[in-house]
C-alpha cells in the first residue's frame, strides 16, 4: 500500500500493524496484567526496560485479553522521519476506523514538510477520532525508541494533549522517550509509567513458570536462586526453561553452579548452552541466517544455497528457539546478536552469505536491503551503483536519514567518483540542517558534473546550494547562485519554473516586496495560470489581505528536497 505525500509514494509497510504471535505456552502474569489495565486510566503509559524484558509481549497479551478495541504500529525502520511516523499512524488507526483520517491525509499530500503541517494533520486526527470513537480505545507504538527523535516525539506530544478522552495510548520502548511534558504529564497525573520493575518475574512467578514447563515443581529454594541469579529477566528465564526442558531435578541445580556471576554474561552463557544442544546442520543455519536482516525463507534459501528454509524456521518457532512469527520471522534481538558474536561463522563464508543475498535482493526489486548486503560484502563499488539509482527517489520520499548512513559507509574515494552520489551527500546534510557540510558537497557535487558534462546536474548542485541560503535566510548569498541556475537552463521549462518561484521567495526574505510580487507573477503566467495566488506573506506586510487560497504547489514543494 502507498500513499502519495508531498507528491512522492511513500510505501506504508502494513506489517507494522500487525501484534505479534503470542506463543502457546505464553505463562499468565496476573500481576502484569493488573498494572497495565490501568492504562485505561490515563491518555499515555509508558512501558520501559531493557531488552528481553518482554515489554511487547505483555502489552500483546493484556490487549488480547481485555477484550478492548486496539490498534497496533510497531514503530519499526522509520529513521525518525517525522512525515514517514505521522502516514504510519494515520494509516494504523485506519485499520479500526477507516473514515477517519482523509483530512489528515490531505494536508500530507501538500509538499511542505514542517511542524505546522504535521501539528493541523494531527488535529485533524484528534477531530475524527472523538467523533469515531464510542468506547475505551488503546493505540499501542511499539519499539518506540527506534522513532525518539525530536520532530517525531513533537508529534506523540501533540497527540497525546490533543487525542479525545477514549483513547489511550500505550509506548513500549527500551529507554524513557525524550518528551518534553514527561514532567508536566507525571505532575497532573496523566502518564503510568511501567519499568523492568514490574516486568521481571518474582520467585512465585518463576515457580509458576518451571511447573508449567518442566514435568517437576521447583522448590522455594530453588525459586529463589533462579530469580535472585537472573533478577527475574524473563529472556534468561526463558532459556533456562527451553534448556532444561522435562530434564531430571538435580538439572536446574547443576546449571545454576555454573552460571557465570556478571548479569552480562548471563545471557551468552545461556544462549551458548541452548546454542550446542543443536545438531550442527542447525548451528550452521542458525550462524549463517542471523547474518540477514529479515527472516525471509526464500532469501535463505538462495543466500545459504538450501531449500528448506521456510520449514526450518517453522520447527525453530515451534520449539521456542528464538524465533517469532509475526507477520515475518525474526529472531529476538539479543539471541542474533549472540549469533553473530559466537556462531564462528568465517569471515570469507561471511562475505558470501551478503553477496549472494544482495543478489537475491537487487533481482527482487528490493534495493535497499541489497545495498545492505553489498556493504556488508564490502562491495563497495556495486553498492555505489545501486545507491546511484535509488538515491534521489529516498531523499525525495523523506529517507534522508537512511540515506545518509549508507553513505557514511562507503569509501570517500568511491563516493567521490560519482557526482550523483556526492548530491545525494550534500542533499542529505542540507535536509538535516547540518548546513555547514552541506556547502562544500553541493560545490564537489557542481565540479563532478561539470566535468561529466551533465548541465542538469550541475544546475541541480547550484539549486541545492542556494537552498541552504534559502533555508538559513541569507537572501544576498542566494541570489546570485539562482541567477546562474536561471541562465543555465534557457531550454527547460520546468526547472526554469521552480528556480523563478524560489527567486520570488528569495525575494520575499529580503524585503522587496514588490519586486517579489512581479516574480511570483511571472512565474505563475510561465506556468500558465496567471490568476494562481501570490505567497500571503506580500500581502501581510504590505497590509493588504491575501486571497484564502494555498500557495501554488511548485513553490511548497522546494522544502522536500531534490527533484
Amino acid at each position: 500500500m502507498t500513499d502519495a505525500t508531498g507528491g512522492h509514494e511513500t510505501l506504508v509497510v502494513r506489517t507494522r500493524f500487525v501484534p505479534p504471535k503470542l506463543r502457546r505456552q505464553i505463562i499468565a502474569r496476573p500481576r502484569v496484567e493488573a498494572s497495565l489495565a490501568r492504562a485505561v486510566e490515563f491518555p499515555l503509559t509508558v512501558v520501559k526496560a531493557e531488552a528481553g524484558y518482554g515489554k511487547t509481549t505483555a502489552v500483546a497479551a493484556w490487549v488480547a485479553q481485555s477484550g478492548l478495541p486496539h490498534v497496533w504500529y510497531n514503530v519499526g525502520d522509520t529513521e525518525a522521519d517525522p512525515q514517514v511516523f505521522l502516514l504510519h499512524l494515520i494509516e494504523a488507526l485506519r485499520t479500526a476506523h477507516p473514515a477517519i483520517g482523509s483530512r489528515s491525509l490531505a494536508l500530507l499530500r501538500r509538499d511542505e514538510r514542517s511542524p505546522r503541517i504535521w501539528n493541523a494533520a494531527v488535529d485533524a486526527l484528534s477531530n475524527d477520532l472523538l467523533d469515531a470513537l464510542t468506547t475505551d480505545t488503546v493505540l499501542v507504538l511499539d519499539d518506540y525508541e527506534r522513532a525518539n527523535r525530536a520532530e517525531v516525539n513533537a508529534i506523540t506530544e501533540r497527540l497525546v494533549d490533543s487525542m479525545p478522552p477514549l483513547l489511550h495510548l500505550v509506548i513500549t520502548a527500551r529507554t524513557m522517550p525524550s518528551l518534553r511534558s514527561r514532567a508536566r504529564w507525571r505532575a497532573s497525573g496523566e502518564m503510568l509509567e511501567l519499568s523492568r520493575a514490574e516486568l521481571a518475574f518474582t520467585a512465585a512467578e518463576v515457580t509458576s513458570l518451571f511447573t508449567e514447563r518442566l514435568q517437576h515443581p521447583l522448590s522455594a529454594e530453588s525459586a529463589l536462586a533462579v530469580t535472585a541469579e537472573t533478577e527475574g529477566w524473563p529472556i534468561a528465564l526463558q532459556m533456562l526453561s527451553d534448556g532444561l526442558g522435562p530434564s531430571h531435578a538435580g538439572a536446574l541445580d547443576d546449571l545454576l553452579q555454573r552460571i557465570p556471576g556478571p548479569a552480562e554474561l548471563l545471557f551468552d552463557y545461556l544462549a551458548e548452552e541452548v546454542f550446542l544442544r543443536q545438531p550442527p546442520d542447525v548451528r550452521r543455519f542458525l550462524g549463517e541466517s542471523a547474518l540477514l536482516r529479515r527472516l525471509d525463507p526464500e532469501a535463505c534459501d538462495h543466500a545459504l544455497e538450501m531449500n528448506q528454509a521456510g520449514e526450518l524456521l517453522r520447527s525453530l518457532e515451534q520449539r521456542s528457539l528464538f524465533v517469532t512469527f509475526d507477520g515475518s520471522f525474526r529472531y529476538h534481538n539479543l539471541f542474533r546478536d549472540f549469533l553473530r558474536r559466537r556462531a564462528g561463522v568465517t569471515a570469507e563464508r561471511t562475505a558470501h552469505v551478503h553477496s549472494r543475498v544482495a543478489m537475491h535482493y537487487r533481482e527482487k526489486g528490493a534495493h535497499e536491503e541489497a545495498v545492505y548486503h553489498l556493504i556488508a560484502a564490502a562491495e563497495y563499488e556495486r553498492a555505489a551503483a545501486l545507491l546511484t539509482q535509488i538515491a534521489r527517489a529516498m531523499a525525495e520520499s523523506g529517507r534522508h536519514r537512511a540515506l545518509g548512513g549508507w553513505l557514511d559507509q562507503l569509501p570517500a574515494a568511491v563516493l567521490a567518483r560519482s557526482p550523483e552520489l556526492l548530491f545525494a551527500r550534500a542533499e542529505t546534510y542540507r535536509l538535516t540542517s547540518r548546513y555547514a557540510e552541506a556547502l562544500p558537497a553541493y560545490v564537489r557535487a557542481r565540479e563532478q558534473f561539470r566535468e561529466a558534462g551533465d548541465t542538469a546536474g550541475e544546475v541541480r548542485a547550484i539549486r541545492g546550494h542556494a537552498l541552504v541560503f534559502l533555508d538559513t535566510v541569507q537572501p544576498a548569498r542566494a541570489e546570485p547562485l539562482l541567477r546562474e541556475a536561471l541562465q543555465m537552463t534557457r531550454g527547460d521549462r520546468p526547472e526554469r519554473l521552480a528556480l523563478f518561484l524560489l527567486l520570488a521567495e528569495n525575494t520575499l526574505n529580503a524585503g522587496e516586496l514588490g519586486r517579489a510580487e512581479r516574480l511570483f507573477r511571472a512565474a505563475h503566467r510561465m506556468a500558465h495560470h496567471p490568476d494562481a495566488p501570490i505567497d500571503p506573506r506580500v500581502f501581510a506586510r504590505e497590509g493588504r489581505l491575501a486571497r484564502p487560497s494555498a500557495w501554488p504547489r511548485a513553490n511548497r514543494s522546494r522544502r522536500r528536497g531534490p527533484r
